[in-house]
């Protein structure tokens, strides 16, 4: 955003992901990096032309409230796009398969402590990631709870299954849910966005005139 024109580009978080964020970017004179609650922001209302969440609302206590407090954020005529963990799945058995068994494995990594899910996404990770390269042997990574992008840098891999299998909060959601969602809040040009497998990309357009 901050390389694409945006006048100022505000990023916020509720953790301590927001040092890396400023380290990485604060430097730049369109951005700045805020540390707050999604419920709780401390923005006006109506303060931005464009607000958008890419899987993030999905790991709140409520995902649509989350949405609707953002939407509080837009001016008439701006833009909110958001993508959340989708509750339908592709078709197919191994598809449903890998999706259970994330669900199974979360029920266990979710109580743990999250020092010991960072060192095994750190350390173990990425001997999986090896392994996924060696043909015959590579499907052993489905029996442990780790994500393995093989098409995309090591990192991907370590940060999502840090994501996946850390988190306490996850929710799901089909694509009528989300535009639902919308429509309530009285957004126009509502649209189903193309995104990966496993995810619902919507985004709308708060109307000039509000009622």
């Amino acid at each position: 955003m901050s390389r694409d024109g945006a006048a100022l580009a505000v990023g916020v978080d509720l953790s301590s992901a927001v040092d890396a964020a400023a380290a990485n970017l604060g430097q730049r004179a369109n951005v700045l990096i805020a540390q707050g609650d999604i419920f709780r922001l401390p923005f006006k209302p109506r303060a931005f032309d464009v607000v958008y969440s890419i899987g993030v609302l999905h790991h709140t206590p409520s995902a649509e409230r989350a949405f609707k407090t953002l939407v509080g954020l837009v001016k008439p005529g701006g833009t909110i796009a958001i993508s959340v963990y989708a509750a339908t799945v592709r078709p197919g058995v191994p598809w449903a398969l890998n999706i259970f068994r994330r669900q199974a494995w979360r029920v266990i990594t979710k109580r743990l402590p999250r020092r010991v899910m960072m060192w095994w996404s750190k350390y173990v990770v990425p001997v999986f990631w090896v392994v996924d390269r060696i043909p015959g042997v590579r499907y052993v990574r489905y029996l442990f709870p780790v994500l393995i992008y093989k098409n995309y840098p090591l990192e991907w891999s370590v940060l999502d299954t840090f994501d996946t299998y850390a988190t306490s909060l996850e929710s799901r959601h089909r694509p009528k849910e989300v535009f639902r969602w919308f429509r309530e809040m009285g957004l126009t040009d509502i649209d189903l966005m193309d995104s990966d497998d496993g995810w619902v990309s919507v985004r709308g357009r708060l109307p000039l005139r509000l009622a």
